[in-house]
């Protein structure tokens, strides 16, 4: 007696066909596992170290380089200071440092204050400053204006608003006032100070 062949016992030898040639490897099920107590894998850090140019400060693995070095303040040029140490290297404390800038290298922070309400000179020395800090205790709007020192004066902030019962923050990024910094409140109650270098 002679076997017909059907079409589904023609597709299941096709599909055993191509499986043992690999073409249909893909088809197959993925393999999946859960529960178990799974494991652990380690990596490890390997080569060399750049923290050239980097400020703050650094935590690095016992035996790393132990310092981070940027131009002197006040002067240009490559790398030649050494403006951090590495936290935790033995014998080494961090070292606080002031940004670059055009100025000199003494901070001058001078205490909170009151804002006289005439123009008033901080310093007469030339500043780059870094921020100026303003307290209004008042329950309205205060203003203030701020010169540098120069003879012709520039003007810096002019009745700049400082909202009621609020502090801000003016960033200013070391740029540089000529001959000092000189401050005006529009009224009492406005209290300030300023982080600066000279």
């Amino acid at each position: 007696m002679k076997r017909h062949k059907t079409p589904i016992y023609m597709a299941a030898s096709l599909i055993l066909l191509l499986t043992a040639l690999g073409v249909l490897g893909p088809v197959y099920g993925q393999l999946q596992q859960s529960g178990g107590s799974g494991t652990t894998v380690t990596a490890t850090q390997s080569g060399t170290w750049n923290i050239s140019n980097i400020s703050g400060t650094v935590s690095l693995p016992t035996g790393a380089a132990t310092a981070a070095k940027q131009p002197a303040l006040g002067t240009a040029g490559s790398p030649s200071a050494d403006v951090i140490t590495v936290q935790g290297a033995s014998s080494m404390t961090a070292l606080a440092t002031a940004p670059k800038t055009a100025c000199g290298l003494t901070a001058f922070t001078p205490a909170w204050q009151s804002v006289p309400t005439s123009s008033t000179a901080l310093t007469s020395t030339t500043s780059c400053v870094v921020a100026i800090l303003l307290t209004n205790t008042n329950s309205s709007a205060q203003t203030i204006t701020v010169t540098d020192g120069q003879v012709s004066a520039v003007t810096i902030l002019s009745s700049f608003s400082i909202p009621a019962n609020s502090q801000v923050t003016l960033p200013f990024y070391g740029s540089q006032m000529t001959s000092g910094i000189k401050w005006t409140a529009g009224g009492s109650g406005l209290t300030g100070t300023v982080v600066a270098y000279q």
